[in-house]
């Protein structure tokens, strides 16, 4: 699975490549009829004073993300699932936690997984949007 990585307060976070349309830098305006959700304030963390954001595909949905970390293959058997109470919103936007083997970390493109990151899901995230 093909993903794209970003990082949100000294932590890192991914999104499949197919479920993002465009990446925003952070000065570029949003196309009209987009709503922002912002993933910093959601989650209770640290939000960037510049953050970039994702256009995600085939919605309304403009997430604020944070700053890009690259682009990575992980396959399936890293991605661990995470009981949602230990969020702080009522329906938790993550597929589960990135785990890349440690014999397989130092082959990554991006070293952004070199430490456990989130895969968030984007039907969840598109819920929120209304």
């Amino acid at each position: 699975m093909q993903v794209l990585l970003f990082e949100l307060d000294g932590s890192t976070y991914a999104l499949k490549v197919g479920a993002v349309e465009r990446i925003l830098a952070p000065d570029e305006a949003l196309p009209p009829g987009r709503v922002v959700v912002d993933l910093a304030g959601m989650l209770g963390v640290r939000s960037p004073a510049a953050p970039h954001k994702a256009l995600m595909a085939g919605g309304r949905l403009a997430l604020s993300i944070g700053h890009p970390a690259g682009a990575a293959r992980i396959e399936a058997s890293w991605i661990l699932p995470l009981p949602g109470y230990m969020f702080r919103v009522p329906r938790a936007p993550f597929r589960g936690l990135i785990d890349v083997p440690a014999s397989r970390r130092s082959r990554l493109p991006s070293q952004a997984l070199a430490r456990p990151g989130l895969l968030l899901d984007e039907a969840i995230l598109a819920e929120m949007a209304g």
